[in-house]
């Protein structure tokens, strides 16, 4: 069938299909696909849409609406997103590790992949009705606290990398820094531009502290690559986090697998707290969430890594994560009034968390 390139290209008969391809229908024919983008501003990577459904006749299981996931329409985000092979470590990971990563996940209806023909579609559970994460707005500690136990298992699971002949699609972290041409000489050759885009939004200290980083790059990154690596999400933050009743089992929905790669499981950890926590929830809890995520790995098996070597590996994934508002702060541009927004909030909060966790003591003078 004749895939769509654009949410606008979705139809009735394809939805049909896709639907049927998927296993989900197999009497009742799609008569109208109402589609409405969402999530403007939100994901670089990609364009999703809620596709409401209409049908000839009434089927169990049949979904009222569905979301559409397809890679984005702007040619600077969507030549990101083939060269790094982030479409299809999505669709790979829906496929072969949703199953198994005890995490909980959207339903999936159907996926597509032809890299040559760059067809990259998901369609997954509509999940309207339950919170979806806001980075601008930020999680409050519970939601954080929830997300943190959430990752855990994946965690766990493949933690010491042993397995990753099972994932030879999945890149290290090095790989992905060499593929982003993450340098010192790049950030440095950038900070003046972010400075100049978002400086306002750095907190006392900041500028030192990214100026600071500018001059240890090298060493920073040398000890940011050692220790054990695990599957991570790379992205683990609020944008990212459909959140339900924080009562239930499994309260956290995760969603965009695009960036899972082998790398530090901590990192996650960083990535949620320095930059979805709010400064009103944030201060203080750093030790206590890492402390919390320590504890859950032991509980799962993980031996050989102390909680001295996990606040030191969150110290430098702090430091890694503050980087990505520098590195990639042009990308906030493509996201309209939003994206601005995020810059603004995501320099703020991951700056103000590299000082407020003393990760300055680990990126020398």
């Amino acid at each position: 069938m004749e895939h769509p390139r654009l949410l606008s290209d979705i139809t009735p008969a394809w939805m049909t299909e896709a639907l049927r391809a998927g296993g989900v229908l197999r009497q009742a024919v799609v008569t109208q696909a109402d589609v409405t983008p969402i999530g403007t501003g939100m994901g670089f990577l990609s364009g999703r849409g809620r596709v409401r459904l209409s049908y000839d006749q009434t089927e169990a299981g049949a979904p009222a609406s569905v979301v559409v996931k397809l890679p984005a329409q702007a040619e600077d985000s969507r030549t990101i997103g083939e060269s790094t092979h982030a479409y299809e470590r999505e669709i790979r990971f829906y496929r072969e590790v949703a199953p198994m990563a005890g995490v909980r996940v959207p339903r999936m209806y159907y996926t597509e992949m032809d890299p040559v023909a760059g067809v990259y579609i998901i369609v997954m559970e509509d999940l309207t009705g339950l919170q979806i994460g806001d980075q601008v707005a930020g999680l409050t500690r519970a939601q954080v606290v929830a997300a943190a136990d959430t990752i855990v298992p994946l965690h766990a699971r493949w933690w010491g990398g042993a397995q990753r002949g099972q994932l030879p699609w999945v890149p290290s972290v090095e790989e992905e820094m060499q593929e982003l041409f993450v340098s010192a000489a790049h950030y440095r050759s950038v900070w003046p531009d972010f400075l100049r885009e978002f400086g306002a939004h750095l907190p006392p200290g900041g500028v030192e502290v990214g100026e600071r980083v500018g001059r240890n790059f090298e060493r920073i990154l040398a000890a940011y690559e050692t220790g054990p690596r695990t599957l991570t999400h790379f992205d683990y933050r609020a944008d990212n986090l459909i959140l339900d009743d924080l009562t239930r089992p499994q309260p956290i929905i995760v969603l965009d697998w695009q960036l899972m790669m082998w790398g530090k499981g901590v990192f996650d950890l960083a990535r949620l707290v320095c930059g979805s926590l709010p400064p009103a929830e944030r201060g203080g809890h750093h030790d206590e969430i890492l402390n919390r995520w320590h504890r859950g790995l032991v509980a799962c098996g993980v031996t050989g890594y102390s909680i001295d070597e996990a606040w030191r590996d969150y110290r430098l994934s702090a430091i890694a994560a503050m980087l990505n508002p520098v590195l990639f702060h042009h990308m906030f541009k493509l996201g309209g009034e939003r994206g601005l927004a995020l810059g603004a909030v995501m320099t703020e909060r991951t700056f103000s968390a590299v000082l407020e966790c003393g990760a300055t003591e680990v990126m020398g003078p």
